[in-house]
């Protein structure tokens, strides 16, 4: 306490000042006592302010289905219409599937694939996989890709280097038909 004189009423007077660490104190106090406050009914009641993160591929609860690409590694075979159900299940339009495929692997997996069981034109992706033929989606890429062993491929898409068109003479005649390198 000090003795400060402001006006002749005061005269005689004690006047006291707060240090200045005390009152922010005292406001912090009052501020975090009304947060507990207006936090404790919301907690009580269990109010979620945010939403948990899902890692679902389709966390809408209804079935969706929209166009994605079908890839066999860089090359597009067309569009092929997916659908995601509820649990995540993805099915796949059935003709479009064969039809990609067959410009692939020809008529007789376009007719297997014809001949599995399906649901309004769709079929699941465990259904392809039993019938022999592996596609997978990538969520990321938003894509269908086809992935097939090499025993399943035709014998003139087997090879080691990029594709290149056939030059109409078989004969190497220039060094440059036949170099290259192999790394290992």
């Amino acid at each position: 306490m000090q003795r400060v004189h402001q006006c002749e009423s005061m005269v005689g007077r004690w006047r006291f000042t707060p240090p200045l660490v005390a009152v922010y104190c005292l406001i912090a106090i009052t501020i975090l006592i009304l947060a507990a406050v207006a936090i404790a009914p919301a907690q009580a009641q269990g109010y979620e302010y945010s939403k948990q993160i899902s890692n679902r591929l389709n966390p809408t609860g209804r079935t969706i289905a929209f166009p994605v690409p079908f890839k066999d590694g860089p090359q597009n075979l067309g569009e092929v219409t997916i659908q995601i159900t509820s649990a995540d299940a993805i099915l796949i339009e059935k003709t479009a599937l064969a039809n990609s495929v067959a410009s692939v692997l020809g008529e007789p997996a376009r007719q297997v694939l014809i001949a599995l069981p399906d649901t309004a034109g769709f079929i699941a992706m465990e259904a392809c996989a039993a019938a022999g033929l592996n596609v997978r989606f990538d969520s990321g890429l938003q894509e269908l890709q086809l992935v097939l062993a090499a025993e399943q491929r035709p014998a003139d898409d087997l090879s080691l280097g990029s594709r290149r068109q056939q030059r109409a003479s078989s004969a190497l005649t220039q060094p440059e038909d036949f170099s290259g390198y192999l790394n290992i």
